[in-house]
């Protein structure tokens, strides 16, 4: 039975979200350079410092290239039993749960995203980064457990190195 591990915001995260963002955020920062005086600041019009449309155009590069680096790299991920359907919205790959050498979870941003490692390069890369579906919880000193589910199928040992390998018998 194949079910979707990755949430159904995926697609807007990774290509409208920062379409949006950046273009909006440019905007503003454009008008800062080219009509200072238009540009209303505390409902006082041409109140913006003069010195804001640095501070914005520095905020807009380093906001763009983070947000870029971010969304890039999410993947709509899929389950199934012989292992993980990865795609990027243009292509997707299997790959099986023996190649995935570890999963992590960065439990300390808002969105909680899940990255898979694995053993070899695939067309898409070493690992996939996802965001989870049905996240409802604040716990965020605990991963979901989506991860321990992960690793089990990878039989790699939780709590271990990311490359140990629970064996049958031992």
């Amino acid at each position: 039975m194949e079910r979707t591990l990755s949430s159904g915001f995926t697609f807007t995260l990774k290509f409208i979200f920062p379409v949006l963002w950046i273009g909006g955020f440019g905007y503003g920062t454009l008008q800062l350079f080219t009509h200072p005086g238009e540009v209303t600041y505390n409902g006082v019009r041409g109140g913006a410092p003069p010195d804001a449309k640095w501070l914005f155009l520095l905020m807009w590069v380093l906001g763009a290239a983070t947000l870029g680096w971010l969304t890039a790299r999410l993947k709509r991920v899929r389950i199934d039993n012989d292992g993980l359907l990865v795609s990027n919205y243009r292509e997707e790959v299997r790959v099986p749960f023996a190649a995935v050498t570890k999963v992590t979870q960065n439990r300390w941003v808002n969105a909680r995203p899940i990255t898979v490692e694995f053993r070899h390069e695939t067309p898409l890369g070493r690992r996939a980064t996802f965001i989870p579906a049905g996240r409802g919880r604040f716990a965020f000193w605990r991963e979901d457990e989506i991860v321990a589910e992960l690793r089990r199928r990878a039989g790699l040992a939780i709590g271990s190195a990311p490359d140990s390998r629970v064996r049958p018998g031992r």
